[in-house]
């Protein structure tokens, strides 16, 4: 929620979306759109099921509080909403990737949307360390790496954004 008020994204996705509550969080006070993209290609059909069912149940309990209005989801595969996209991106949140593999494609088929200062999160970079984490290692642009929930790289070109980040988490 700091980041959403700090930059006042006029676009946010998030790749693999999952249960939504990352979504949740962007779309809070309903600033700018926040766009959730998933296929939900891994897992076996009842796993799937319930997520995306806990999905739609947190973001429709959000809709109905009036918590965020500006959540779009999108169902599909992941290259596939990328070659048709049209938007450009203040902040892209990549989740649910956790080999390097997934999380290179992802980062490569959705970073040429990133407007100039834009931020790009990264789940998973402390306890997936040969998949995002390698990943993050590797980007030679300014970073940091927060602890919590599997550890979340941050990445933007925009050096004074990356060491404001790192004073308010420190």
């Amino acid at each position: 929620m700091w980041l959403v008020q700090k930059i006042h994204p006029h676009t946010i996705v998030d790749v693999g979306f999952d249960q939504a509550l990352s979504i949740l969080t962007f779309a809070y006070k309903n600033r700018g759109d926040v766009f959730g993209i998933d296929w939900f290609e891994e897992g076996e059909y009842a796993a799937k099921s319930f997520v995306l069912d806990s999905a739609f149940h947190n973001i429709s309990e959000a809709l109905r509080f009036e918590y965020a209005r500006n959540i779009h989801l999108i169902i599909g595969p992941f290259y596939d909403v990328s070659q048709k996209w049209k938007r450009k991106i203040d902040i892209l949140h990549i989740d649910k990737a956790y080999t390097y593999a997934s999380v290179k494609k992802r980062y490569a088929d959705w970073q040429r949307y990133l407007k100039a200062g834009g931020v790009v999160l990264l789940h998973g970079v402390l306890e997936y360390s040969a998949g995002p984490g390698r990943f993050f290692q590797e980007q030679q642009i300014p970073k940091l790496s927060l602890p919590g929930g599997y550890g979340l790289g941050v990445l933007s070109d925009n050096g004074a954004l990356i060491e404001e980040i790192r004073a308010n988490w420190a």
